[in-house]
């Protein structure tokens, strides 16, 4: 692992934000008045939003380009591999493979024009045609563009005709994690391991299972939803 530092905006001004908060004596919030965000918070979405092209990580772009061509010039590498999310890794791929001549796969766990949340998060029709021409360059110049799920590279084959695709699901070693003892359940445990954000709502599973619950007839000490 080579770990290549670089300037995070968002960071530097949220620094210096609880700095000037802390020297200045917060002002009483009026009754049943909603909280105001921060100064830090609203500049860290204003930049997101309206600067950071293509995500807040573009920065790092520069010095992981220079450190990975070093790279592949004193070890030989035969290929590079980007994946994404943050899309920043995908431009760094490409500098490198146009740099050196090492073929690229890149691979989206998530769709980047595709996503349903991309309107919401570039506000004008300006920022949408910036995403749209670097992610035109990322599938022209990638070797082969790699999915996460079959979606996913439907939606890059279908938007990109012609380009090499391939679907590589999550998946893992047995061999990393050997089965435990088993032990007597107490009660039926279900774990969620991800983030609720924008639209997404727990709401369908939870009527779900509800009725799983119903058709059981468990009762609240027979079962446990964990989010992680």
């Amino acid at each position: 692992v080579v770990r290549v530092p670089a300037l995070d905006l968002t960071e530097v001004w949220k620094k210096w934000s609880q700095r000037t908060t802390q020297a200045t004596p917060a002002t009483p919030a009026a009754a049943g008045a909603r909280p105001r965000q921060s100064r830090a918070h609203q500049l860290s979405t204003f930049l997101n939003r309206w600067v950071m092209i293509p995500d807040k990580y573009f920065p790092w772009l520069g010095p992981a380009a220079r450190a990975g061509e070093r790279l592949i010039r004193q070890r030989q590498v035969h290929a590079v591999y980007s994946t994404s999310d943050p899309v920043t890794d995908h431009l760094v791929a490409r500098r490198l493979t146009r740099r050196t001549g090492v073929p690229w796969a890149a691979e989206f766990r998530d769709l980047w024009l595709g996503s349903p949340y991309f309107a919401r998060a570039h506000p004008t029709a300006f920022h949408r045609w910036l995403h749209a021409r670097l992610e035109r360059r990322v599938v022209a110049d990638a070797r082969v563009v790699v999915g996460l799920s079959q979606g996913i590279e439907a939606h890059v084959a279908r938007t990109y005709p012609g380009t090499t695709t391939r679907v590589l699901y999550n998946c893992f070693d047995p061999a990393d994690y050997p089965p435990p003892a088993a032990a007597p359940a107490e009660k039926f445990r279900l774990m969620y391991v991800g983030a609720l954000y924008s639209s997404r709502s727990p709401e369908p599973f939870l009527a779900g299972l509800a009725g799983f619950i119903q058709q059981r007839k468990l009762t609240p000490a027979q079962i446990e939803w964990l989010l992680l």
